[in-house]
């Protein structure tokens, strides 16, 4: 491997840790000690690497977004998605609830609890939350409009979209509930 290739390689396991760290314990609750425990980087490292704590965290979005988000959100972009691409995307929701509060502390979504510390970052990051939200209601939208016959695909999109959000604060203190929602939405929409 040649050097190059191994630094990328080191610098997307950092990323995933810190990533996974970060999405645990928040922006402001996670110190540069913090980081440098979870990635196995010094300091001076981190910094040579990244920049900044809030261009690791920056990275670490985009990465969570890349590995996790997007490829749940994508059946409900396809040109042929309906109901049962929402319903599929809200159960695959619970399903991951459930196996992150049996394996670690129960964290949520990464995007979903940045939104809650906006004041404290950069606009960068609060781009990246907005294009999340914006990204999640066009495919919901998109799937909405392929079922004949539904009144206010828009509303239903933007009561969908709150409600996935909602979904993945309250994952973080009351995982079974949280679970047991989305499951009762995908029943819902599947009736529509």
């Amino acid at each position: 491997m040649t050097v190059g290739r191994r630094r990328q390689f080191e610098e997307q396991a950092a990323v995933r840790a810190a990533r996974d760290l970060l999405w645990e314990k928040g922006y402001a609750s996670t110190s540069l000690t913090d980081l440098e425990l979870a990635t196995g980087l010094n300091r001076s490292s981190l910094y040579q690497a990244f920049g900044s704590k809030s261009a690791l965290f920056r990275r670490a979005v985009q990465s969570y977004c890349e590995e996790v988000l997007w490829p749940l959100i994508e059946p409900m972009e396809a040109d042929d998605a309906g109901a049962d691409e929402i319903a599929a995307y809200f159960l695959a929701l619970a399903s991951r609830i459930r196996k992150s509060a049996r394996q670690t502390a129960a964290r949520g979504c990464l995007v979903t609890n940045t939104a809650t510390e906006l004041n404290i970052l950069d606009d960068a990051v609060a781009d990246m939350v907005h294009n999340y939200r914006k990204r999640l209601h066009g495919a919901i939208t998109n799937a909405l409009n392929a079922i004949d016959g539904l009144d206010h695909p828009d509303r239903k999109a933007d009561v969908l979209t709150a409600a996935q959000m909602g979904l993945m604060i309250t994952a973080r203190f009351n995982p079974t509930a949280a679970a047991e929602t989305a499951e009762t939405i995908a029943a819902d929409v599947r009736t529509w």
